[in-house]
């Protein structure tokens, strides 16, 4: 699905972690590194600026 703010990148960025990222929220405990691109950052809110800008919400 294509749209105008090429929300697929967030589906793609999650398609390899996806199933872990359930579990974890499922337990209650999160263990892994997943956490800035299934909860996307506001643009620009990144530690580097740049992940923010690239994969953050406008």
């Amino acid at each position: 699905m294509t749209t105008a703010h090429n929300l697929d990148r967030f589906v793609q960025a999650q398609e390899p972690v996806i199933a872990e990222v359930r579990r974890e929220l499922e337990s209650g405990r999160k263990s892994s590194h997943w956490m800035w691109f299934v909860f996307p950052q506001m643009e620009k809110r990144g530690q580097d600026g740049e992940k923010g800008s690239e994969k953050g919400s406008e």
